[in-house]
């Protein structure tokens, strides 16, 4: 899914005229089927099949893929900065996709708040994934710091919750150790 209000941030520099070439593409990529819109609101899309979005995304060089990323990150940052709370897991992803690159901290930052929306959220699975995903940045650098300790204690948490008993008490243990 994507939104036309994101699209146009992703601009370096948005300008009143962007919406004579991107609603254009917008309308011929309709035309084509690759995308459709959602039935909820106008400026909502979404791609037709994963099949499709996969791709088209293979196709971008990665250069193109991370600084993508990056743009996406900081459009959501920019315009939901009031309340991020419901776009943790989009920042998270998006910020992480956007390395390497020089938005490490960005994306330990967001991956471990969307670990921690996600318990709140009951869904301990998705959960896991982004406390991983936090993990493995944070250990090179920040090893032994009370960041390391903050997320190994929330994955511990959600790797219970799923009922991983054994990798929960694992975790449990490092943390203790830490």
């Amino acid at each position: 899914d994507f939104r036309l209000e994101i699209l146009r941030q992703v601009e370096s520099e948005p300008d009143v005229n962007q919406d004579k070439e991107l609603l254009p593409l917008l309308d011929e990529a309709l035309g084509a089927q690759l995308i459709d819109q959602k039935s909820e609101t106008i400026s909502h899309y979404r791609f037709i099949h994963a099949l499709v979005r996969e791709t088209l995304y293979e196709d971008l060089p990665l250069p193109v893929r991370v600084a993508l990323h990056e743009r996406v990150g900081t459009a959501i940052e920019r315009l939901y900065e009031a309340n991020l709370e419901p776009h943790l897991a989009e920042l998270a992803d998006h910020f992480f996709k956007a390395l390497p690159g020089d938005k490490k901290d960005k994306s330990i930052h967001y991956a471990k708040r969307a670990g921690e929306r996600a318990i709140t959220l009951f869904a301990c699975e998705e959960a896991v994934v982004h406390l991983i995903r936090a993990l493995q940045l944070v250990e090179p650098e920040f090893a032994n710091s009370l960041v390391h300790a903050e997320v190994l204690l929330a994955l511990a948490d959600a790797r219970h919750r799923v009922g991983d008993a054994q990798e929960a008490t694992n975790t449990y243990l490092q943390t203790v150790e830490l």
